[in-house]
């Protein structure tokens, strides 16, 4: 939930795409040369979600002051609302991740940063040679040294195996003065775990999102790589609602027994999405553990709840047990709010695969 709107449940969801459609509102306008003000757009909203309006439109408002050569500040819009400090205070923390002076890295003009992962940043970038949007991953760290560069490109070296509609497609990897990158499809959409917070999911819909993740899932284990870290925010969604596969940093090649991180023992991924035997620290996973992981993301979407729930620390708890296949996970339907799915749904989506491999 966006940290300036704690609505209820029941509203919620009508905010977020009142929101969402007035924010495609403001930055059209900025595409077809006009300067919105973001106090009209305000108006057109309930009091309820000014707030969590007013800091899209901002970060929005400065990305495309940017653009055009200016240099704003939230000072600058402090000024015109100072009655939202909270807003501000929360967005002082945030801009740096959403906006960011134009830069250059070799071909690539980096425009905007996109988001944040534990290995790296990607930022939407131009190519100035292709004449074409890339989004370029680049490592958090400037000091890499050879052994880091060489695991980072893996990735890329792993992904470009994959030519299929719902994996994310990688253009070009390399080093601008010592510095890796990986430039890969440009996707204009949000991550499946923001989409499904915009969108009521029907049964015939999560069927249908899980049948294509999966089949991107057949092509990247046909090119002998496991994902091993799949979950919603590593699933990019198009306007056309098409899933696409991203983010391999984790993944595996199967042919060289190579990871692009990690080490014997060592429990890599995501606690809530991942398989017993990749929570034991099994380096030898295979793609069944993927398998298990787009269960845990259909039982999502059916349900609006994670399998497994809790802290980083309780999760880590649960694994022993998840192993041995006793783990507790949220069943209760009572509470479900949506799609008034059938109870024979919620059945098959009770425990979403067997723990062991062989009986996936």
């Amino acid at each position: 939930m966006n940290e300036f709107n704690k609505q209820d449940d029941s509203s919620n969801l009508d905010s977020i795409r009142e929101v969402d459609v007035l924010c495609d509102e403001f930055e059209s306008e900025w595409k077809q040369g006009r300067t919105p003000r973001i106090a009209e757009f305000l108006h057109r909203t309930d009091r309820s979600s000014t707030e969590s309006l007013l800091a899209e439109l901002i970060k929005l408002d400065l990305y495309y002051r940017e653009l055009s050569g200016e240099t704003p500040s939230l000072a600058d819009y402090e000024t015109q609302f100072p009655d939202y400090k909270e807003v501000f205070r929360l967005l002082e923390g945030q801009i740096p991740t959403y906006v960011v002076q134009p830069r250059q890295l070799g071909k690539f003009h980096l425009t905007r940063q996109r988001g944040r992962g534990g290995f790296g940043d990607v930022w939407d970038a131009f190519d100035t040679k292709l004449e074409r949007r890339v989004a370029l991953k680049t490592p958090r760290d400037r000091e890499v040294d050879p052994a880091h560069i060489r695991m980072f490109l893996r990735e890329a070296r792993a992904v470009a195996q994959i030519d299929h509609p719902n994996v994310v497609r990688v253009y070009d990897q390399g080093e601008v003065n010592g510095r890796p990158f990986i430039a890969s499809e440009f996707v204009n959409g949000p991550t499946l775990a923001k989409w499904v917070k915009w969108h009521d999911v029907e049964a015939t819909q999560a069927a249908r999102i899980c049948r294509d993740i999966a089949q991107g899932l057949a092509a990247a284990h046909a090119a002998g790589v496991v994902h091993r870290d799949l979950k919603p925010g590593n699933v990019l969604m198009t306007k056309e609602d098409i899933p696409k596969i991203t983010d391999f940093g984790l993944a595996k090649r199967l042919d060289e027994g190579k990871t692009t991180i990690g080490q014997p023992g060592a429990i890599l991924g995501t606690f809530a999405y991942m398989s017993p035997e990749q929570a034991r620290g099994n380096q030898y996973v295979d793609g069944r553990s993927d398998i298990y992981s787009l269960g845990t993301i259909l039982y999502e979407l059916l349900t609006h709840r994670t399998v497994f729930k809790g802290t980083a620390e309780e999760l880590l708890d649960q694994i022993p047990s998840r192993s041995r296949g006793t783990a507790n996970f949220e069943s209760d339907h009572s509470t479900r709010p949506g799609n008034n799915l059938p109870e024979s749904n919620f059945q098959a989506s009770d425990r979403p695969l067997p723990d062991s491999p062989r009986f996936r």
